[in-house]
């Protein structure tokens, strides 16, 4: 496929002396200014701006730090425990997206720093250049967040901060270590079902000491009414979560329930909820589902208790409400 299928766009370069920063802050032409057919690059501005956008994307990629260094922070917060283990990984798959995506990104800064433009390019590399171009998020891309990947409707530099993001985070992660992290956003997570797998790890563990039926565990949540900042230190049991949100009702912090009128469009984040486990049955609840991004609804990754007084749980589930990480 020829890189010239992309799409063009209506302004045009005169000059042929156009400058622009290269990464390391010099000044520098690429080839394709210089050099490229007119016949080829209907429109030169163009390939200045995919040149821009990709030294762009490259700057604001998360930093990637190395296995020897992890290890180590991993070692003096409790070595090779479960939680640890799950940390490390998600860290790594972090590093996998950010190198896939920056190897992509190169190989289309590549091209537009060649003469040659009229050359034939893998149609993914294309298909990545165009959608750079249109500042949409290629869907290779979004394909390998996995089950937390925003709608692909959202900007690209905004795609690229909340990697960022996630990367912070997870960084946090490994400077507190479990035992000085108050609360967690869940949204940081690529497997956030599995992270809640640990503490129901654990509790089966614990019942298990306890010599206790453990067949009939149920999780349960409680919608605390505190801001993830007011968080100062982990819960007893289970685990505190924030980054959860609804489109289709609005927490009310003064009565502590639950209300239907929210605003169309706009979506309320819930304040911190508390996740834990017990063999207590739920009564009179309705199980809200949580999914991953409000681009996947097929698998929830957990169920929020919703409940409101004088209301059925069926007047809920009749709405089709639910909620998803962001």
């Amino acid at each position: 496929m020829l890189l010239t299928s992309l799409p063009p766009k209506t302004s045009y370069i005169h000059s042929q002396t156009s400058h622009m920063a290269s990464v390391d802050g010099t000044t520098s032409v690429p080839q394709v200014i210089k050099y490229c057919p007119e016949q080829q690059i209907q429109n030169w501005r163009s390939c200045i701006e995919m040149w821009r956008l990709c030294v762009t994307l490259i700057t604001k990629l998360p930093r990637i730090l190395s296995k020897e260094y992890l290890l180590s922070r991993m070692s003096k917060l409790g070595g090779t425990t479960v939680y640890n283990k799950f940390i490390l990984e998600e860290i790594f798959l972090l590093h996998k997206i950010v190198n896939e995506v920056k190897t992509s990104v190169q190989a289309v800064k590549t091209i537009f720093e060649e003469k040659d433009l009229g050359m034939k390019f893998s149609e993914e590399i294309v298909n990545v250049a165009r959608d750079i171009l249109q500042h949409k998020i290629p869907h290779t891309w979004n394909k390998l967040i996995g089950e937390t990947a925003p709608p692909c409707t959202i900007d690209l530099m905004q795609w690229i901060q909340q990697l960022q993001n996630r990367s912070l985070f997870l960084e946090k992660i490994t400077y507190f270590g479990r035992e000085k992290m108050p609360s967690y956003w869940l949204g940081a997570f690529f497997r956030p079902k599995m992270f809640l797998s640990i503490f129901r790890r654990e509790f089966i563990c614990k019942m298990s000491i306890e010599n206790n039926d453990y067949e009939t565990i149920t999780v349960h949540t409680v919608i605390t009414g505190r801001d993830k900042d007011h968080i100062r230190e982990p819960p007893a049991e289970g685990v505190f979560i924030y980054g959860i949100y609804s489109w289709d009702f609005f927490w009310d912090r003064t009565s502590g329930q639950v209300l239907d009128t929210v605003t169309k469009g706009s979506p309320t984040q819930l304040p911190v909820i508390h996740v834990y486990y017990s063999l207590n049955v739920k009564e009179n609840i309705y199980p809200c589902p949580v999914y991953g991004s409000r681009s996947n609804d097929n698998k929830s990754v957990l169920e929020v208790d919703i409940y409101k007084e004088n209301t059925s749980p069926i007047h809920w589930s009749l709405q089709e409400t639910v909620l998803h990480i962001k």
